[in-house]
């Protein structure tokens, strides 16, 4: 199978093994990010902060830290994918948008407009919706409070 653009791209959000490493990538090569790629990177970002978190507790026991890798890392890289996932909306499908809203929870990224355009565009897909795309879109409005 040729290794296309997207593939490409997914494979070194995937590679991304840091916070400091997957904000690299979406820095120098969100240009050419689809809406998969955006998707992908939401998600990436998520389980690299939540690993992060889990060590940092660990080892310093205070907050200091996770705020600095927040400020130094995510930070940076969310405001990236924010305006990519706004640029690329119409062309999410349902894992895409389901992915990105559960990836914003996990990251306790709330922003009303966001939150409202990705729902907008979860309710035009859910004719093709699975199970576990409607699960974690619950997961975020759980998350988040937003009914």
């Amino acid at each position: 199978t040729p290794l296309t653009p997207r593939r490409l791209n997914n494979r070194k959000i995937k590679g991304a093994l840091t916070l400091l490493e997957l904000k690299d990538v979406v820095l120098s090569d969100s240009n050419d990010f689809d809406a998969v790629n955006v998707s992908h990177a939401l998600g990436r970002l998520a389980r690299l902060y939540r690993a992060c978190l889990t060590q940092l507790q660990r080892a310093y026991g205070s907050s200091s830290a996770k705020q600095q890798a927040i400020q130094d890392h995510v930070i940076p890289t969310i405001r990236v994918l924010d305006q990519l996932v706004m640029e690329k909306l119409q062309d999410f499908e349902p894992w895409d948008v389901a992915q990105s809203l559960w990836a914003y929870s996990v990251l306790n990224h709330y922003e009303k407009t966001m939150f409202d355009s990705l729902c907008q565009r979860a309710n035009n897909l859910t004719a093709v919706m699975k199970p576990a795309d409607c699960a974690n879109i619950m997961i975020a409005f759980g998350r988040f409070g937003h009914y």
